[in-house]
């Protein structure tokens, strides 16, 4: 995915001051950390679609599972 792709497939109302690439590499999250709005946008890449949207009170960091295991 080029950066100007994923540009336009992310809402401008949204605020997100981090990028997070999933271990597997096929799954970005965009979060608001910090004092942001604690929205966390998930998004596939090959696909070019947003897979989720979730909030999250006050988050301060983000961690992949490094054995890739879906909880």
């Amino acid at each position: 995915m080029d950066p100007e792709s994923l540009k336009n497939n992310i809402s401008p109302a949204n605020r997100v001051n981090a990028l997070f690439w999933s271990s597997a590499g096929r799954y970005i999250i965009l979060p608001g950390l910090k004092g942001f709005n604690g929205q966390f946008q998930f998004h596939h890449v090959d696909e070019l679609e947003t897979v989720a949207i979730a909030e999250h009170f006050m988050p301060t960091d983000i961690e992949w599972d490094p054995t890739r295991r879906v909880e």
